[in-house]
C-alpha cells in the first residue's frame, strides 16, 4: 500500500471518529486531587497534554491579543437567572486550541484552523469552538446536579486546585497567559467545574449495567494487502495522472500472484506490497463497518482460518487480497468487550446530560462569540530543564 493510501485511510479514520466524537471532546482532570494532571480525551487517542502544576507554557506565534470585554455576557441561562461570561468562554476555547496546536499543527499545518477537517462544511476552529461551548454547558449542568449524586469537593480538593492554579499562572509564559485569556479565577473555575464533571460522570456511569457478552464483542481478524490503482504521480498542473490499461493490468497481476501464493506474507513483500491486519465485529453486517468497502468484509466473513481470498476489486481503490487469521480472535474480543462496556457507560451518561439540557434554556450570543478566534497559534518549546512554550 503506497503512502498516499495510508494517508487517505488515516484521514478517513480521523474524520469518522471526529464526526462521531466531536461533541464529546472534554478535558478530564483525572486524579486532579493527587497529581494535578490534565488528560485530554480526543478522537484518535489520549494525550497527556498539559500538566498544570508543571512548567508547560503556551505562547503566541503571530500577532497580538486584541481587546476583549471579558465581562460581556456570552451565554444567557434560564432567561437571565444565570450567565457565563465571554472571558471564561474565551479561556476554555483558547485552552483547547493550545492543546490542539501542540498535537495536530505538525500534521495539518499552520492553517489547520481554517480547514474543514470534519468534512461537514465547518472550519476546524468552528468545530472546536462548538465543542468548547458543549464542554461549558456540561460543566454547568454537572455542578448543578452534583448533589443528586452526592458529589462534592473536600477541603483537600480545594487546596489541590488552589495549588494547581498558582503553578499554572507562574509556570507559563506571560504572553501565553495573556493570549489564552487565563486568570487565576478562570483557571480555578475550570479546574473546579471539570472536577465536578468528572466525578458526576463516573457516578452516573456506575448506575448502568455495562456487562458485554462474548457474542456482542466477538472479533474476526484478517490480514490484507491493497494494490492501489490510484496513481501517486501528478502532471505539471498538479493533477493525478490516470493509469493506463497496461498499468492497471500490471497492478492486477501483482494481486493475482499474492492470491495464488502459498506464502501470503512473503509474496506480498515480493510484489512490493504491505501486509496489514484488521479486526471487525463478527455479528455485524458487512455494511456496518465503514473502514472498508462492504465487499471486502463480505468476503472476509466467508473465509476460514488460514484461507486466502481471491482478488477483490474495489472501484476507486484497487485490488485487495485477504488472509483470514482468526475467525474468533480472543484477544481482540477482550479488547472490544472493554470498549463496548465503556461505551455503554458513556451512552447512558450522555442520555442523562441530554435530559438535563431540556430542563434549562441556554442561549449563546453568537455576535459576542465571534470575538473568539484562533488567529494566533501556540507551540511548545523544550528548554534544558522543562518543556515550555514561549511567544515568538
Amino acid at each position: 500500500m503506497n503512502w498516499q493510501i495510508d494517508c487517505m485511510n488515516c484521514c478517513k479514520r480521523f474524520t469518522d471518529r471526529w464526526l462521531n466524537e466531536r461533541k464529546k471532546i472534554v478535558i478530564i482532570y483525572e486524579d486532579l486531587w493527587r497529581n494535578v494532571t490534565v488528560e485530554v480525551t480526543m478522537k484518535l487517542k489520549k494525550y497527556a497534554a498539559v500538566v498544570l502544576a508543571l512548567t508547560v507554557g503556551v505562547g503566541c506565534l503571530f500577532g497580538g491579543c486584541g481587546f476583549m470585554n471579558k465581562d460581556a455576557k456570552l451565554i444567557d441561562i434560564n432567561d437571565g437567572k444565570d450567565s457565563i461570561t465571554l472571558g471564561y468562554g474565551n479561556f476554555v476555547a483558547k485552552y483547547n486550541q493550545a492543546l490542539y496546536d501542540q498535537t495536530y499543527r505538525s500534521v495539518y499545518g499552520d492553517d489547520m484552523w481554517s480547514q474543514d477537517l470534519s468534512g461537514q462544511g465547518n472550519t476546524f476552529e468552528e468545530d472546536v469552538k462548538d465543542s468548547a461551548l458543549e464542554q461549558i454547558e456540561v460543566q454547568y449542568l454537572s455542578k448543578l446536579h452534583a448533589k443528586d449524586y452526592k458529589v462534592s469537593l473536600t477541603s483537600t480538593d480545594k487546596k489541590k486546585i488552589k495549588s494547581a492554579v498558582t503553578s499554572f499562572m507562574s509556570g507559563n509564559d506571560k504572553d501565553a497567559i495573556k493570549q489564552m485569556g487565563a486568570t487565576k479565577e478562570y483557571v480555578q473555575q475550570m479546574l473546579t467545574l471539570e472536577t465536578y464533571s468528572y466525578r458526576v460522570q463516573k457516578a452516573i456511569e456506575a448506575q448502568v449495567d455495562t456487562s458485554v457478552t462474548d457474542n456482542e464483542a466477538a472479533q474476526t481478524t484478517f490480514s490484507y494487502t491493497l494494490f492501489s490503482t490510484n496513481s501517486s504521480e501528478k502532471d505539471a498542473d498538479g493533477n493525478a495522472i490516470v493509469l493506463s490499461t497496461g498499468d492497471i493490468a500490471a497492478i492486477k497481476a501483482k494481486a493475482d500472484a499474492v492470491a495464488a501464493s502459498s506464502d501470503f506474507d512473503a509474496e506480498v513483500t515480493n510484489q512490493g506490497g504491505k501486509v496489514e491486519s484488521y479486526s471487525f465485529t463478527t455479528s455485524e453486517a458487512a455494511g456496518d463497518d465503514t473502514s472498508f468497502d462492504a465487499s471486502v468484509i463480505e468476503v472476509a466473513k466467508k473465509l476460514s482460518d488460514g484461507q486466502v481470498s481471491d482478488v477483490i476489486t474495489v472501484d476507486g481503490e484497487g485490488y485487495y487480497v485477504l488472509r483470514m487469521d482468526k475467525t474468533y480472535d480472543a484477544d481482540a474480543t477482550a479488547t472490544k468487550k472493554t470498549e463496548l462496556a465503556k461505551q455503554k457507560g458513556t451512552d447512558y451518561y450522555q442520555s442523562v446530560v441530554d435530559g438535563w439540557k431540556k430542563d434549562i434554556t441556554w442561549t449563546v450570543d453568537k455576535k459576542v462569540w465571534k470575538k473568539v478566534t484562533f488567529d494566533d497559534l501556540f507551540e511548545s518549546v523544550k528548554t534544558t530543564d522543562s518543556s515550555k512554550t514561549t511567544a515568538k
